[in-house]
């Protein structure tokens, strides 16, 4: 087959949507297939002075789809992640064709704005404005909900997700897929040495309220106040050290080391000379940073807000799950991890052993499977 993956993302693989596209096209072309991408710089513009990007997105692929085909280029699958193919869909159902849509789905947007709307009620993100509601509501919105519609299969990253388009997008279950995101077989490979003592902790994301950075300061002041040996590497903050250690308290700032945009090589040595990985974020499709933590040998501490999280990891067996905002049961976990090597050890390494079922060739095969059972359907 000859399939099209698109998204309004750039072409850089530090950035997640960039990663899981060119993973699971490396993996479709493994298995024979003939493997395209569209990205935000090869479409054109057609909405000027850069505005409604989303919108100015998803009617160049319709119209790169169109112009090629009339270059005699046909697609089997078109494989658009969020509401980037809601035009690409339409595009099919208008001329009566073949759905050849298949929609991935990070995450959900009303599920983004329920939990900014509970964070802003308690002053720790910001509210959302007129523009901000229009852009998602009006626009985001309406264009997911679109691309569900017309789509002949829909991928989704947890139970969570799944159950909550089938229940506010009206999209039949059996259309809904849940396929996890995948790690790159080479972290499972390195070698990993559980110290003790144990003190070097280790968070990966943007520093944003979303990824629970509010929650990861206060124990970071707890644990600190109690073992001044600790430290803290912040890794792909997408903001500047200063910016980021701003919202630390004087006394724990000499602690944190940020890194604000680190190279792949970069972040998978950091996953290996770091005792914990730690991750309390509030919002999540399926964090890529979490599972290439676990590939790589590493105890987790995370969120059961964290999405897909709920849906990979037993606490207990290949990490530790807490509730969301609960800071007292984050410190609780992470002094638990940071004073018992066999724990580490043993969270570790069934993590390792779990994501050897998630490589992302597997990976891509379940995703075509998938295609392929809807098709069928």
């Amino acid at each position: 087959m000859r399939i099209l993956i698109g998204s309004n993302t750039p072409n850089d693989l530090r950035l997640a949507v960039a990663r899981v596209m060119h993973f699971i096209g490396e993996g479709w072309r493994q298995m024979g297939h003939q493997v395209d991408y569209l990205y935000a710089s090869d479409v054109p513009k057609l909405i000027p002075r850069g505005r409604l990007p989303w919108i100015n997105y998803a009617l160049a692929a319709a119209l790169v789809l169109r112009s090629r085909e009339r270059q005699g280029i046909h697609y089997d699958v078109l494989n658009f992640h969020g509401g980037d193919g809601c035009f690409v869909g339409l595009y099919d159902w208008l001329r009566r064709r073949e759905r050849r849509l298949v929609v991935t789905m990070h995450g959900v947007e009303e599920m983004y704005w329920q939990v900014q709307n509970q964070e802003s009620k308690r002053g720790l993100s910001p509210r959302c404005s007129l523009k901000e509601l229009f852009a998602r509501y009006a626009l985001r919105r309406s264009q997911a909900l679109l691309a569900v519609r017309l789509a002949r299969c829909v991928t989704a990253y947890s139970e969570a997700g799944r159950d909550f388009m089938a229940r506010h997008y009206r999209v039949l279950p059996q259309k809904i897929v849940v396929v996890a995101n995948g790690v790159p077989a080479e972290y499972l490979a390195a070698q990993r040495e559980y110290s003790h003592p144990a003190s070097r902790l280790l968070f990966v994301g943007t520093w944003g309220w979303y990824k629970g950075k509010r929650y990861l300061v206060e124990a970071a002041e707890r644990l600190v106040s109690s073992d001044p040996t600790l430290t803290f590497s912040l890794v792909g903050t997408g903001k500047d050290e200063a910016t980021v250690k701003a919202d630390f308290p004087v006394y724990v700032r000499p602690h944190v080391r940020v890194i604000p945009e680190a190279p792949n090589e970069l972040v998978r040595a950091e996953y290996l000379s770091h005792d914990v990985f730690v991750f309390p974020s509030l919002f999540e499709g399926s964090s890529l940073a979490l599972l290439e933590a676990m590939a790589s040998g590493m105890p987790v501490v995370v969120s059961d807000a964290a999405g897909a999280a709920r849906d990979i990891i037993q606490s207990g067996e290949d990490g530790l799950v807490v509730p969301a905002r609960d800071v007292d049961r984050l410190v609780e976990a992470i002094r638990q991890l940071l004073g018992d090597v066999e724990l580490r050890r043993y969270l570790g390494t069934n993590a390792r052993r779990k994501m050897r079922e998630l490589t992302w060739d597997q990976v891509a095969r379940r995703w075509m499977e998938a295609i392929q059972s809807c098709q069928e359907t």
